[in-house]
């Protein structure tokens, strides 16, 4: 009986330490509770920065919208007024009095002054050329060329257009071949060309079975297709780079070389005296002759500028060069 009542107060002593230690558990649980959470802290904190910065740019751009505001008003007060625009300053495209303007799905044309000149009507429209007032124009899938009147001068009849060049003379492509028409739509070339390209210098580089060659404004071949590839001759002077068997050389206007085919790039001719090469993975400079002006010691190198540099890189380092001076007191990039 004793030894009962004994195990019985052991029993009640065990359940009040639990229940003390519940007690102790719930007090910690309700404490932590009350404290704030480390992320929703981190949370505000960050919300408050945001807020801050985007205030600060809100200010900036309504303090930089105050000072365009009030240049501008410095300006017109200046000027009495007045636009500062000059004729000269109309954009060159209404130099024929019109310009394409495209009104949900159809091109139409505007003069300077915003009126409607040709309603809209087609699906895709070119500028006006200055030599011939013509302007390529699409409807449905096939192209043709009308006059500032919006009239047809040339029926749609071609896959694929260039506008006029300054000869008065266009490329027309039907089924993937090249020919040149007038502006009356005369064929100066029919379409039996691979590729025609731009007349420079009353010459164009032409290609067939996969050779090229070049015609005149006439449409009369002047150098017959015999280079793997050709382009088209400077506008600056009379001469061209050609390709054959992976190299390159010059030639002049009767398809005669001055330069034989022997690097493994040719940059512009533009400047003759200054022409730039590549062999055996290095860059340098040749003239019309063939002869180097600047050895080729370059790993990489541009055309001369008008101005006289060029931009090239040795060992790494990328500097500007001028012809008959040492490396220019530049930074280098």
């Amino acid at each position: 009986m004793e030894e009962n009542n004994q195990n019985i107060q052991e029993q009640a002593k065990k359940e009040d330490v639990k229940t003390v230690e519940n007690t102790q558990e719930v007090e910690k649980s309700s404490t932590d509770s009350a404290k704030p959470n480390d992320k929703d802290e981190a949370k505000q904190n960050t919300a408050k920065t945001i807020e801050k910065k985007s205030k600060k740019k809100t200010f900036i751009i309504i303090g930089a919208i105050l000072l365009v505001i009030v240049i501008v008003a410095i300006v017109l007060i200046v000027n009495g007024g007045k636009s500062t625009e000059k004729e000269e300053d109309i954009p060159a495209m209404f130099q024929s009095g019109l310009v394409g303007v495209k009104v949900g799905e159809q091109w139409g044309y505007i003069d300077s002054n915003g009126n409607v000149a040709i309603n809209p009507q087609f699906d895709e429209a070119y500028t006006f050329a200055e030599s011939t007032k013509l302007a390529a124009v699409r409807v449905d899938d096939k192209w043709g060329y009308i006059n500032t009147k919006g009239e047809y001068v040339i029926n749609p009849q071609f896959d694929e257009v260039y506008s006029f060049d300054d000869n008065g003379l266009a490329r027309v492509i039907i089924d993937d071949k090249y020919g040149i028409i007038d502006k009356d739509g005369n064929y100066v070339v029919n379409t039996i060309y691979d590729s025609i390209g731009v007349f420079n210098n009353g010459k164009a580089n032409f290609g067939t079975e996969g050779q090229y060659g070049y015609i005149n404004t006439k449409g009369e071949i002047i150098v017959n297709p015999q280079f793997d590839l050709a382009m088209p001759f400077s506008e600056k002077n009379d001469l061209a780079s050609v390709r054959v068997d992976d190299k390159w050389g010059i030639i002049n206007g009767k398809g005669e070389y001055v330069v034989n085919p022997q690097f493994e790039t040719i940059g512009s001719l533009d400047n003759p005296n200054l022409i730039l090469v590549e062999t055996g993975d290095m860059y340098g400079y040749i003239n019309k002759e063939g002869k180097y002006v600047i050895n080729p010691q370059f790993n990489e190198a541009d055309d001369f500028d008008e101005n006289g540099y060029a931009l090239v890189e040795s060992n790494d380092r990328l500097r500007s060069y001028k012809y008959k001076r040492r490396i220019c007191n530049k930074p280098s990039i």
